[in-house]
């Protein structure tokens, strides 16, 4: 019997054949989003391929922060006076803000102020230039090169000095390199990817005592490029994925958004139909037919916010226990021979 449901979990392979998408500005947050994400700090994640009619999964997450970000108007925020230009501000918290200006050809970031190193310490971030993060339509192939710069003071006890001065400038260059589908825990979206390469020099200056007793002194200077990817979805307003990277290009940290894509399939209907999991919902065990005998099938189970609970191999028709796990929705995914033939979800009840 076939079951009509909201794709809330990933069928990674089956949509990998949907078309192209367009970003325009009607797909970017607009006043009074409210837009949830997740977080994994200690990722291993890697982008995985550029070019058309790709799909990247990203599952087995662990969830360490959780920031919601809400749209508010620039005259809501302390700093309206100072970003006179600005459309809308994007808080997760009421007391950090970043400002920006839109139009229906691009979006820009003019800045961010607040307690940015959440110490108590407000800042203010004035970008001259501003910096580009989009122009409008969006579609593969796209690429904008631009320039931006900021300085901020902030207190220096950190550093056990009376204040610090950061000047940065940044040299941008931003490619939509790849078009296809991604798989979070939430879902599987239609999505185009851009990559973000900056080349940056900050300056940082140092005031070992207050005025009129201390100077600026040139405490570093240093000279950095960092590349970072992220992928835009119809749906999330936000990027619907983010990945970044440490100082030594090891993945650091993946955020992906909360909110399911739009899309209303049939399972039966989009996996393959020579393999089956039965029963569905199940409380002990599963049995898994397919057309192919032996044991070069494999499993894997993964729990709602995308961990990997469970994995096994099986011959095709055998019992699999899954007693162990909890009441609940997971994804599961089939594997022949390292190749993924089948993805689904598994209800477990009790």
């Amino acid at each position: 019997m076939k079951r009509t449901f909201t794709l809330l979990l990933a069928l990674s392979f089956s949509l990998s054949a949907l078309c192209q998408i367009t970003i325009t500005a009607a797909h970017m947050p607009q006043l009074n989003d409210v837009i949830p994400r997740a977080q994994d700090t200690l990722t291993s994640h890697q982008p995985g391929p550029s070019g058309p009619n790709q799909s990247w999964t990203f599952l087995n997450n662990t969830v360490h922060n959780s920031p919601t970000t809400t749209v508010v108007t620039v005259a809501s925020t302390p700093y309206a006076s100072d970003f006179p230009n600005s459309d809308l501000a994007y808080t997760n918290d009421n007391t950090a803000y970043i400002f920006m200006s839109s139009n229906s050809n691009s979006l820009y970031t003019d800045g961010a102020a607040g307690d940015l190193l959440m110490n108590g310490d407000n800042i203010l971030t004035i970008f001259n230039p501003t910096l580009l993060l989009h122009n409008f339509p969006k579609t593969y192939g796209d690429t904008h090169t631009d320039f931006y710069a900021f300085d901020a003071q902030a207190d220096g006890s950190s550093f056990s000095v009376d204040a610090v001065w950061l000047f940065h400038e940044g040299t941008v260059y931003d490619t939509v390199d790849a078009w296809g589908t991604i798989t979070t825990p939430v879902g599987t979206y239609n999505c185009l990817r851009q990559k973000h390469v900056e080349h940056s020099y900050d300056s940082l200056l140092i005031r070992l005592f207050p005025p009129p007793f201390g100077s600026w002194t040139t405490f570093s200077v240093t000279r950095d490029t960092s590349v970072s990817y992220s992928w835009l979805a119809l749906e999330t307003k936000l990027n619907v994925a983010e990945l970044s990277f440490d100082t030594l290009g090891n993945p650091k940290n993946f955020t992906w958004s909360l909110i399911p894509p739009s899309v209303t399939i049939s399972t039966d209907e989009v996996e393959n139909d020579n393999i089956v999991a039965y029963p569905n919902p199940a409380s002990d065990f599963i049995t898994i037919s397919a057309p192919s005998p032996g044991n070069n099938y494999s499993l894997m189970i993964y729990d709602a916010i995308g961990k990997l609970v469970y994995t096994t191999t099986f011959n095709p028709g055998k019992r699999i226990p899954i007693s162990h796990l909890d009441n609940g929705i997971y994804l599961y995914e089939v594997f022949l021979r390292n190749e993924k033939v089948k993805s689904g979800k598994l209800q477990v009840t009790k």
